[in-house]
């Protein structure tokens, strides 16, 4: 038994030190391989292109009010195509090479007669367009607007300023979500009609605003404030639009656009009561949660912190009822953010009465109850 057992293991090692070798072998020819593969795969490349709707001699739109339109392509440079390398993972010492094909277009897109207020909101191929890094150049239909600066310099002096005509302008418009395609663009158009008399009108005669929500941790931060739900997801939790701001920040633009004669802002920020009884009532900042990541920002409160803030009442699903308390840090950025466009602003302090069922005033009422509230 000895005998075979040494004979079994000799083979074994002989066995073992073939396929070793064989794999070393392998592995040094694969190397060698590699580093002599020079073959470039090349990924989709784009052979034509098409225009969305332009055409010579089609009406200009006259609108007034808010009106979503499609308008006409007025200019459109070349297409651009940019090209990346990567090396294609077959193991160390090289391999061969995989290049990849991006495309991009500017262009600008008439929209209406006359000068507008502004631009709300943009669809691409009917979907609602995220602007975030496009950042698109808005002309307002003035009469004394100037050139676009990329349609200069691509087409060299003597461009038309396109005045009295309101257009918006895309540069380096990435196309590859589109299929290499210029897709359809909307715009959400707005614009005043004209004065009939020379009575002032409405949006002149404001002069002060109350500025909304008052609730909500980070409403009035001008920074984007991120939570991370998960070690690999994170979202923003004061961006509830596409423009790639944050919300303090497109609503003042909105109001610097619509309400041009607005001085006094008043920034409304809400604590919570917790009963009915004045007696017992407490009046706290509160939180929407206890638990909550953030890398970049902390939520305090006149010193007093998320682990003990008052929690704001949850519905039966277990979300808010109210928005937190914003925190200090985001007042102090509202009111930067105000102060440097020019307004003069004013704190609101707001009391939201925050009483669940069961909360408040006993039930069924007692007599001294009853008296107090017949």
């Amino acid at each position: 038994m000895t005998t075979l057992l040494v004979v079994g293991a000799k083979f074994l090692g002989s066995a073992a030190l073939k396929i070793g070798t064989s794999a070393a072998l392998g592995y040094a020819n694969g190397l060698i391989s590699n580093a002599f593969d020079n073959r470039v795969f090349e990924g989709p490349r784009l052979d034509s292109f098409h225009l969305q709707t332009s055409r010579d001699g089609a009406p200009m739109a006259r609108i007034y009010g808010r009106v979503r339109l499609a308008g006409q392509v007025i200019w459109a440079s070349r297409i651009r195509e940019s090209v990346t390398e990567e090396r294609v993972q077959s193991g160390k010492g090289g391999g061969p090479t995989q290049k990849n094909y991006s495309y991009s277009i500017s262009f600008a897109i008439g929209l209406c007669e006359g000068e507008i207020l502004g631009i709300d909101r943009l669809w691409a191929n009917g979907a609602p367009l995220n602007i975030a890094g496009l950042r698109p150049r808005i002309y307002k239909g003035t009469e004394t607007q100037l050139p676009d600066p990329i349609i200069s310099a691509i087409e060299g002096s003597g461009v038309p300023s396109f005045r009295g005509t309101a257009y918006i302008v895309f540069e380096d418009f990435p196309l590859d979500d589109f299929g290499a395609r210029l897709p359809q663009i909307n715009a959400e158009v707005m614009r005043i009609p004209p004065a009939q008399s020379e009575r002032p009108r409405l949006e002149t005669l404001i002069r002060g605003v109350n500025l909304l929500p008052a609730s909500g941790e980070f409403a009035y931060a001008s920074d984007i404030i991120e939570e991370t739900p998960t070690p690999t997801s994170a979202r923003p939790l004061n961006m509830n639009n596409l423009s790639g701001k944050a919300d303090l920040e497109l609503a003042l633009d909105q109001l610097q656009t619509q309400l041009p004669q607005v001085k006094n802002v008043s920034i409304i920020t809400a604590w919570f009561g917790t009963d009915l009884r004045c007696g017992v009532c407490e009046i706290k900042p509160g939180v929407e949660t206890k638990t909550r990541v953030m890398p970049d920002a902390t939520w305090r409160v006149s010193g007093v912190t998320r682990g003990t803030a008052y929690l704001v009442s949850q519905t039966a699903d277990g979300r808010p009822n109210y928005g937190g308390t914003p925190s200090d840090a985001s007042i102090l950025q509202a009111i930067a953010s105000l102060k440097s466009r020019g307004y003069s602003v004013t704190l609101y302090p707001f009391i939201l009465m925050d009483v669940p069922s069961g909360n408040g005033l006993p039930d069924p009422y007692g007599e001294e109850e009853q008296a107090a509230f017949p």
